[in-house]
Formats: structure tokens, C-alpha cells, sequence
């Protein structure tokens, strides 16, 4: 659901290396977080794009009262198939 990200690639080696913290989300959470973007925001993300937002909904409780700077990216993803992925 989120490529490009998946223990072993480039993109993974990256993050551990340059982020302060990594959160494991389900792919159930990334399907909510591209539907909540499109519902409350009119956009409709990719599942890579949609992780931040799906991490946030994970670890709310830990994250309540924070400053958090969430980037929702990432439009490479069919209609169709969008709308098959958040049903």
C-alpha cells in the first residue's frame, strides 16, 4: 500500500537514518488516513502520502499537546483505484 517504504529499500534506509523516530502503522490505519484527507481536505493521496497522517492517528495519545508538522504528498494514485483502496 505504501511503496518505496517497506524494509530494505532506499527510502526505508533513509528515514532510520535521518528521522528522530519511526511509527509502524496497519494498512487499515493508511486506508482511513487517505480517506480522512480526501473527506476533510478534498485530497486524494497515494498511500505513501498518506502515512504521516495515519501515524498521527496511531500514536495520538503519545503525540496530544505537541507541535507536529504533518506532510500529506504524493497524487500518484488512479481514481479508480483510490476509490477501490478506501471503501
Amino acid at each position: 500500500m505504501a511503496g518505496g517504504l517497506e524494509p530494505g529499500c532506499t527510502t526505508f534506509s533513509l528515514c532510520r537514518e535521518l528521522l528522530d523516530g519511526i511509527i509502524i502503522v496497519e494498512e487499515s490505519l493508511i486506508k482511513k488516513a487517505m480517506s480522512l484527507l480526501r473527506e476533510h481536505h478534498q485530497k486524494m493521496v497515494e498511500g505513501a502520502g498518506a502515512l504521516g497522517l495515519a501515524g498521527l492517528i496511531k500514536d495520538r495519545a503519545r503525540l496530544a499537546g505537541k507541535k507536529v508538522v504533518l506532510v500529506a504528498s504524493g497524487g500518484n494514485i488512479a481514481p479508480r483505484v483510490f476509490e477501490e483502496v478506501v471503501r
